[in-house]
C-alpha cells in the first residue's frame, strides 16, 4: 500500500475514533441526547409539567441504588400544641418531619408510640430475605420490600409516560429513585391498567399499626395539577416495589421488579401520609374522590401494611 494511502486511512480512522468518543460522552452526560427524536410522540401524553429535573442515564443508574434503611426510633419533641394534641389522640409518636409546623401530616413519619422499637421504620430500603434458585440450587437472597423517603422531584423516562420519583434522606443527603408506572409495559407484569402504580393515603389520626388506608386510584387517572398538589417536595412517601413470584410453586418467594433500562425499582403503590387520610386529600384538590373497587396492588399493600381500608 502506498505511504500516502496509509496516511489517508490513518487520518480517517482518527476522525472516526474522535467522533465515537464524543458520541459516547454525550450519551452518558446529556439527558436528552438520542432521546428527543423518539420521545416526540410521547411528550403529549407524558405528565411533563411535573418534571422539574433532567438527568443523564449515568445518574439514573446511580439513583437506582437504594440505601439500606436508616432507622428512626427516637420520638421528636413537638413544639406546636395543636400538633402535639393530634399525635396524642392518635397514639402515634413523631419520628421524622421536614416541617415542624406541618399540620396536615404530609411531611411526617409516625409510628405507634408503644411499638416504636419493635417496628422497622425510617428512611431508605427495607431488605427482606427470600429463597431463589441459583445454578440449579436454592440459595437465600435479600431484596427490597419497602422504600421510604422525602420527595424531591420527578424525572422523565424516555419512550414512556412513566416518571422516576426521586426520594431522599435529608440527613445523609442520599437520593434514590423508584419508577412510577403511568402506562403498561414499562416493567414486568404491568400488562393492564391494574398493573399501574396505585396511590394510597394513610390516615395518621389513628395508630400507624392499625393500617388505616384509603386507595386513591392509579396515578394515570390523576391530572397533573392535582398530582402536584398532593405530592410536593418535602413530603414523606413510602413506595412498595412491584413483586412477582420467582417460583410458580410458592407464593412467598417474591422478587422486586426493576425497569429494563436502568435497574430502578418499579412502584406497585405509593403511600401518602395525612391527618384525616382521604378527607385531607380531598380538601387539597377541592373535590371528592370517587369510590373504586380495591385493585390487586392495594390488596397486597393491605397485607403488608395493615388490615383496614376505606
Amino acid at each position: 500500500m502506498p505511504p500516502g494511502k496509509k496516511i489517508f486511512l490513518g487520518f480517517v480512522f482518527l476522525i472516526f475514533l474522535i467522533f465515537a468518543i464524543v458520541v459516547l460522552y454525550l450519551f452518558f452526560q446529556t439527558p436528552n441526547f438520542f432521546s428527543d427524536a423518539s420521545f416526540v410522540s410521547q411528550t403529549k401524553s407524558q405528565p411533563k409539567t411535573l418534571i422539574t429535573r433532567e438527568t443523564s442515564n449515568f445518574e439514573i443508574k446511580k439513583l437506582a441504588v437504594v440505601p439500606d434503611l436508616r432507622q428512626t426510633a427516637i420520638p421528636l419533641p413537638v413544639a406546636d400544641s395543636n400538633l402535639a394534641k393530634k399525635l396524642k389522640l392518635s397514639g402515634n409518636a413523631l419520628l421524622f418531619t421536614t416541617n415542624p409546623n406541618d399540620t396536615t401530616g404530609r411531611t411526617m413519619l409516625v409510628d405507634d408510640e408503644q411499638k416504636i422499637h419493635k417496628n422497622v421504620m425510617g428512611l431508605g430500603g427495607v431488605r427482606q430475605k427470600f429463597e431463589a434458585r441459583v445454578s440449579g440450587k436454592m440459595a437465600e437472597k435479600s431484596g427490597i420490600s419497602r422504600v421510604s423517603g422525602v420527595f424531591s422531584s420527578w424525572m422523565r423516562t424516555y419512550n414512556s409516560r412513566d416518571l422516576y420519583l426521586i426520594l431522599s434522606d435529608p440527613q445523609t443527603k442520599r437520593e434514590f429513585a423508584v419508577r412510577t408506572l403511568f402506562q403498561k409495559g414499562g416493567c414486568f407484569a404491568a400488562s393492564d391498567e391494574l398493573g399501574l402504580t396505585s396511590l394510597v393515603v394513610q390516615n395518621i389520626n389513628t395508630k400507624a399499626t392499625n393500617g388505616d388506608l384509603s386507595e386513591l386510584g392509579v396515578v394515570s387517572a390523576w391530572s397533573e395539577s392535582d398530582l402536584a398538589k398532593i405530592i410536593q417536595p418535602g413530603d414523606f412517601l413510602v413506595a412498595y416495589p412491584r413483586l412477582y413470584p420467582k417460583s410458580t410453586r410458592t407464593t412467598h418467594n417474591l422478587l422486586a421488579v426493576s425497569d429494563y433500562e436502568n435497574g430502578v425499582l418499579c412502584a406497585d403503590s405509593l403511600i401518602l401520609s395525612r391527618f384525616g387520610g382521604k378527607e385531607e386529600i380531598e380538601k387539597e384538590i377541592g373535590k371528592k374522590i370517587p369510590l373504586s373497587p380495591n385493585t390487586p396492588m392495594f390488596e397486597r399493600v393491605l397485607k403488608l401494611y395493615g388490615k383496614n381500608s376505606k
